[in-house]
C-alpha cells in the first residue's frame, strides 16, 4: 500500500487498519463505565468473526476475564471445533437463519446450510441464543418457508426470535465496488406480510419475537 502514500492526487486512500487482539482491548476497557451502567458489553460482528477464530478466541477471553459481557454475532458457518473453543468465553450468540431448505439456502448464498444447523443444535442449551431471521423478498418470506423457521425454533432453545426485513441500504455499497446489486427493484416486505408473521408466531405460542421495522 506505499502506493497510498505517493499517490499525487489523493485518489487512493487506505480503509481499515490491522489491529492486534492487545490493541483492540485496549479500545475495549476505555468504555467498560459505559458497559457497567448499560449492561453492555463487546459484540464480535463482520462479516463472519468466526473466520478470524485465533484473534476471536483472544478477543473474548481476554473480555470475559476483564468481567464484560460478549455476544458473538455469527451465521454459524464455521467449524465445529472453532465453535467448541470460543463457546465457553460467550454470553450471547446472534444466530443468523437465512433459511431451513438446505437446497433453497444453496441457491440464496451459495452453500448449504447443514453445517449451520449442527452448529445450531450444539449450541442450542449451552449458552444464550438470539434467532435472527432476514427477511428476503421471494427468498424466505412465504408462509411455508417461516413456518418452518418457527419449528426449528420450538425444537431448539433460544431467548428471542428476530425478524428483520429487507431494507435497499446496502444497494449503495455493490455501486461503490461495481458490482450488480441482486436484489435491484426489489420491494421491502408489506406491513401486511410482517402481521401475517406475527400471527403465525402467535398462533405457534412463540412468546418472545420481535419484528424489527427500524
Amino acid at each position: 500500500m506505499k502506493c497510498v502514500d505517493n499517490c499525487p492526487t489523493g485518489a487512493l486512500s487506505l480503509v481499515g487498519k490491522a489491529y492486534t487482539a492487545r490493541e483492540v482491548m485496549e479500545v475495549i476497557e476505555q468504555d467498560v463505565p459505559f458497559y457497567e451502567t448499560s449492561g453492555g458489553g463487546v459484540t464480535l460482528s463482520g462479516g463472519e468473526p468466526l473466520l478470524q477464530p485465533e484473534f476471536a478466541l483472544a478477543i473474548l477471553k481476554e473480555s470475559k476475564r476483564k468481567k464484560i459481557h460478549t455476544t458473538l454475532d455469527t451465521c454459524g458457518k464455521a467449524s465445529p471445533k472453532v465453535v467448541k473453543k470460543v463457546l465457553p468465553y460467550v454470553d450471547l450468540v446472534l444466530f443468523d437463519v437465512k433459511h431451513v431448505d438446505p437446497t433453497a439456502h444453496d441457491k440464496g448464498t451459495g452453500s448449504d446450510n447443514k453445517l449451520i444447523m449442527d452448529n445450531l443444535h450444539y449450541i442450542s442449551d449451552k449458552v444464550d441464543i438470539w434467532l435472527r431471521v432476514p427477511l428476503i423478498p421471494e427468498f424466505n418470506d412465504d408462509k411455508n418457508t417461516i413456518q418452518k423457521i418457527i419449528n426449528l425454533a420450538r425444537n431448539v432453545s433460544f431467548k428471542k426470535l428476530c425478524f428483520l426485513p429487507y431494507h435497499q441500504w446496502g444497494s449503495g455499497k455493490y455501486g461503490g465496488l461495481g458490482r450488480k446489486y441482486p436484489l435491484q427493484g426489489a420491494q421491502p416486505i408489506s406491513k401486511e406480510k410482517l402481521d401475517h408473521i406475527a400471527k403465525l408466531c402467535d398462533d405457534n405460542r412463540i412468546g418472545n419475537y420481535e419484528i424489527v421495522t427500524e
